[in-house]
């Protein structure tokens, strides 16, 4: 659910009507953000999966994870805006703001990014 919310206020001023399509791809953009979050600080992660029990090599996970929320999202974007459902400009700015959320991402720690995220973005 948190990540539809932050996918769709990413995307809802770009958009003059939802389809299906439009709120898989809110999902999958919200998702994409929570996923580049984990990936710029997975070491960061590992002691908090470690004191639970889980016994996974978290920055491999976080790999496998990641990269099909961005591709999914980069197309259910790109088939919206080949459909008319969003245009070129957002299609361009949304994939933008990931690439630059990324890059903010890893030059903060893990709460400093979700404060930044979460406050400033």
């Amino acid at each position: 659910l948190s990540a539809y919310h932050f996918g769709e206020e990413h995307i809802h001023p770009w958009i003059s009507s939802k389809n299906i399509a439009i709120h898989l791809q809110c999902f999958f953009y919200g998702l994409s953000v929570f996923a580049l979050l984990f990936l710029a600080n997975a070491p960061e992660l590992v002691p908090l999966f470690g004191s639970n029990g889980f016994k996974i090599d978290i920055i491999s996970w976080n790999y496998i994870l990641t990269l099909p929320f961005i591709v999914i999202q980069f197309i259910l974007a790109f088939g919206n805006t080949l459909q008319g459902k969003l245009k070129w400009t957002a299609f361009f700015i949304l994939q933008l703001s990931l690439a630059l959320l990324y890059w903010v991402f890893l030059e903060m720690d893990l709460l400093l990014g979700f404060l930044f995220y979460f406050i400033l973005w």
